[in-house]
């Protein structure tokens, strides 16, 4: 979650940065088409368009808005121009609006496919994970679940979902490979523990099968506490950026109408994920820590 909230700042600095610096009309064609160009190439690969399709026509909706707004700046069109842009606009503060805006979605288009191949490959190297587990004796029923799970997500369009649940089966794989190889070490040594202590086998597998009950606990409670802490930053963050984007719409005056409720609807839908999901976490950490006392 900590890489999340890095890598989000970043591409807001990196937009700050894009957003400083004038386009033409033709460079913001040229971002639709290769926007146009990376859904094409994520539908052929059988991954979800559903959010990159309405990013899309977020983008074409406010190209448009600019050439009304580029109309009405101008002092060579005609009456008649100008009272259609006039009527396009009545409902916009379009004095701001630039080629610049068209950026916000395309660049969220593109994210959106890099995310959707990292994402994409990394279910298919815990595929291979699993397997080769598999093959040397590890217990995987669970972490096989867990992909089936993740995989749906991801072509279900919940990135974040498949995330999660991806970091669960590498820590299910990670939890089976140290229960394997402690029952390894106790094979190797079984024989000839049997010959000269066999009247400890009893205490030591007791002891052995409480040790490793306790531990499995107390890493599931501490696993998730920090899912739980990650939540709860990631909250604050979204909070944040959600008044910075107030500032710079109705104090500095830096972004338009539509850009703005496009931001914030992402930042309330996010808070309203976290505002499900908290209480459930925080629910199961407190019956963890009950079973555990």
């Amino acid at each position: 979650m900590e890489k999340k909230i890095i890598l989000l700042l970043i591409l807001l600095v990196f937009f700050q940065s894009v957003l400083a610096q004038n386009i033409t009309k033709s460079d913001a064609l040229l971002e639709i088409n290769h926007s146009e160009e990376d859904i094409l190439e994520m539908q052929k690969n059988g991954f979800s368009i559903i959010y990159v399709n309405d990013v899309l026509i977020q983008a074409k909706n406010t190209f448009k808005q600019v050439e009304y707004a580029e109309i009405l700046r101008s002092d060579s069109q005609t009456y008649s121009e100008k009272k259609e842009a006039q009527e396009a606009l009545k409902l916009i503060n379009w004095e701001n609006l630039n080629y610049n805006d068209i950026l916000i979605y395309t660049e969220d288009i593109s994210s959106m496919k890099e995310r959707s191949y990292l994402i994409y490959d990394s279910i298919k190297a815990v595929e291979l994970t699993i397997i080769s587990n598999e093959e040397n004796g590890i217990n995987v029923l669970k972490a096989r679940e867990l992909w089936e799970k993740a995989s749906t997500s991801f072509y279900e369009d919940r990135y974040d979902e498949a995330e999660g649940v991806l970091q669960e089966v590498k820590e299910e794989i990670e939890f089976q490979k140290t229960q394997k190889a402690a029952l390894n070490s106790m094979q190797r040594n079984a024989k000839n523990f049997i010959q000269q202590y066999w009247i400890y086998i009893i205490v030591i597998l007791i002891a052995i099968g409480l040790g490793v009950f306790f531990s499995y606990k107390k890493i599931s409670t501490k696993l998730l506490k920090n899912r739980i802490k990650k939540m709860k930053i990631e909250k604050e963050v979204i909070n944040s950026l959600i008044k910075k984007s107030q500032h710079e719409r109705f104090k500095q005056n830096k972004i338009s109408g539509l850009v703005y409720n496009i931001r914030i609807k992402k930042y309330e839908e996010k808070l309203e994920e976290i505002k499900q999901e908290l209480p459930v976490l925080e629910s199961k950490l407190k019956k963890a820590r009950k079973k555990t006392k």
